[in-house]
Order: structure tokens, then sequence, then C-alpha cells
């Protein structure tokens, strides 16, 4: 998504920029790895969706 803004910024891009680009997008994806494997696998709860209710406490009314 940053690379169409700087092109539109700063004209068509350099290597380094699309370099630099592409090591940001592997480091973000390896950095969310676990949650990419979550939301694959549907163990991760989605975005916007309702919070399950707490468990309740033994002796708590």
């Amino acid at each position: 998504m940053a690379l169409p803004i700087l092109m539109a910024l700063l004209g068509p891009p350099s290597r380094n920029v699309v370099t630099l680009c592409l090591v940001v997008s592997f480091v973000v994806i390896y950095k969310h790895r676990e949650n990419i494997h979550r939301l694959l696998t549907g163990q991760e709860s989605k975005f916007g969706a309702p919070k399950p209710p707490a468990p309740s406490e033994p002796g708590r009314s």
C-alpha cells in the first residue's frame, strides 16, 4: 500500500525504494506470523466479533 503512495509522490520508484518496501513487507509478515496462522486456522477472533463471555469465578455471585 505504501509503494503506490510513494510512486505518486516521488515518481517511478527506484530499486532502493522497491527493495525497502519488500524488506518491510517481509518483516511485518514475519512479526505477525503467529496471528496469521491463528487467523488461517480459525482460532483468532476476528475484528469486530463479539468477545466470548468471561468464565465466572467459583463462589462469586
